[in-house]
């Protein structure tokens, strides 16, 4: 009887290993197929799960490697949607260096809400190669808060007056 118990405690336990190691393997493909599709990618701007950014923020792409000549006939590259002021539209262009594309916002965001930005799939390359889309968002700021700018400037005991943006310049 005890052996018995012994033998389907230790499937049990062997079972429940198996599960967690399958759900770990599983989370770290996971991790692994997001690292890969953000690797598409040689710049981001804003920088994904960023916080306090202008109401007035572009979004930024590089891709790595030259763009196809053609790659915004026909293709929406962007989709934007805010949390209080919903979709953006905007203006899209490919920068002079034909390695960069920037979407300028036609309406600024408002204040504190967070920016889902989707770069949509087919973004087409010099060479051929179409790149898979991402998703990432952002935080505007927020109205002025009591306190904030004490956390913009580091603290030092080598200050001198006026280099807080709380603290005026002596007269």
């Amino acid at each position: 009887m005890k052996i018995d118990r012994f033998v389907l405690s230790a499937r049990r336990l062997l079972t429940s290993s198996a599960a967690i190691v399958l759900a770990l393997a599983s989370a770290s493909v996971f991790q692994q197929a997001l690292a890969q599709e953000a690797s598409y990618y040689e710049y981001i701007f804003p920088k994904p799960n960023s916080e306090f950014l202008r109401k007035e923020t572009n979004i930024i792409v590089r891709p790595g490697g030259n763009l196809d000549s053609r790659v915004l006939e026909g293709h929406s590259v962007f989709r934007l949607v805010a949390s209080k002021s919903g979709i953006h539209e905007g203006q899209t262009i490919v920068s002079d260096d034909k390695k960069t594309i920037v979407f300028k916002p036609l309406e600024a965001f408002e204040q504190g809400e967070r920016v889902t930005v989707t770069v949509n799939d087919g973004i087409r390359l010099e060479n051929g190669q179409r790149l898979k889309g991402m998703t990432f968002s952002f935080t505007v700021q927020s109205d002025w808060v009591p306190g904030l700018e004490r956390s913009l400037v580091a603290e030092s005991s080598t200050s001198v007056p006026g280099d807080r943006i709380s603290e005026p310049l002596p007269s």
